[in-house]
């Protein structure tokens, strides 16, 4: 099974990992660990230097990439074809894209608050769209 784990750099991204894998290892053929990184915004105002802000989100977008790496790097020692990605966009919609070109069996996103399945469900946030995404989705709760 090919499984697209999204995390997020919180405390429990870790425990999300290590949860799902723990869940489906008997199963996993590949994992791809995907961060989605926040796009860049529509404009920036007078007061700010273009060449400072773009320099900005490069050094996070290059600590990002490392953290998510260090995350494949980790199962890729316990044995498991693991890769790392880090995309720009809109969060569901950049999950629902990657899956689609990596024609993953499984998406797996982790749950922080009580009332994300909620919103998951009634489509707030856009996470509704991952219904449509046409992969299984494992909603895991982290605490």
């Amino acid at each position: 099974m090919n499984v697209l784990i999204a995390v997020d750099f919180s405390e429990h991204a870790q425990s999300l990992v290590d949860n799902a894998v723990k869940l489906l290892r008997s199963s996993l053929e590949a994992v791809w660990l995907i961060h989605i990184a926040e796009p860049e915004p529509d404009f920036v105002g007078f007061e700010f230097d273009p060449v400072v802000m773009r320099d900005q989100l490069a050094d996070e977008f290059h600590r990002e990439h490392r953290q998510v790496q260090a995350m494949a790097e980790a199962l890729q020692v316990q044995g498991l074809d693991a890769t790392a990605l880090l995309v720009q966009g809109e969060t569901a919609k950049a999950i629902i894209q990657q899956a689609g070109k990596l024609n993953v069996d499984m998406i797996v996103i982790g749950a922080h608050k009580a009332g994300l399945l909620r919103h998951f469900l009634a489509g707030d946030l856009g996470w509704g769209g991952l219904a449509a995404a046409g992969k299984p989705v494992l909603l895991m709760p982290v605490r």
